[in-house]
């Protein structure tokens, strides 16, 4: 039945537990820790003909952080941690809406993946005075698996859905300036 097609049941549930420690030496204070995720996440269509989407998976995420104080009131950090991104039910489902904005079909995908994102981040501030800040930061992301939006070729009408492609990066600067009257 074409309705069946069109009705789903989705269920998410995500676990964790993580643990952190903090060291301070002199001058340097060092934060590591690592939080462990799991996913189990299904979109079933009630057409059983139709596959389901599924995510039953456990990752690791560490985390470590380095604060280093140049001055009293002028620090560098860095980091290095592990996050991730879970499709969410729309993406995921084997069901067909209508997009009112475009007009175009948007179709979910059952063989998503969840995205692994490694994170590198550096920053330099000064607290000029109270209130007051100078910093520079720069970062760096490496996507594994992540999920992008495309339109599928061939179609008479529009037709949208989600896809992993294997990676992707992002890289960029950031500056800041804070001023009190």
């Amino acid at each position: 039945d074409s309705q069946e097609s069109n009705d789903y049941d989705g269920t998410e549930e995500v676990g964790a537990i993580y643990a952190m420690a903090t060291y301070v030496i002199g001058r340097v204070k060092l934060t590591g820790g690592a939080r462990v995720e799991t996913t189990n996440l299904s979109a079933a269509s009630l057409d059983t003909s139709v596959a389901s989407g599924l995510i039953n998976e456990a990752d690791l995420l560490p985390s470590l952080n380095l604060s280093y104080a140049l001055t009293d009131n002028m620090n560098f950090r860095a980091s290095a941690t592990r996050t991730l991104a879970r499709p969410n039910m729309r993406e995921i489902a084997p069901f067909f809406s209508f997009d009112q904005i475009g007009g175009d079909l948007v179709r979910g995908n059952a063989n998503l993946e969840r995205t692994l994102i490694d994170n590198f981040d550096v920053r330099w501030e000064w607290f000029v005075r109270p209130g007051e800040l100078i910093a520079v930061s720069g970062y760096y992301k490496r996507f594994t698996n992540p999920i992008v939006q495309v339109y599928v070729p061939g179609d008479a009408n529009p037709e949208r859905t989600w896809q992993n492609v294997d990676e992707a990066k992002v890289a960029g600067v950031e500056l800041e300036f804070r001023k009190e009257d």
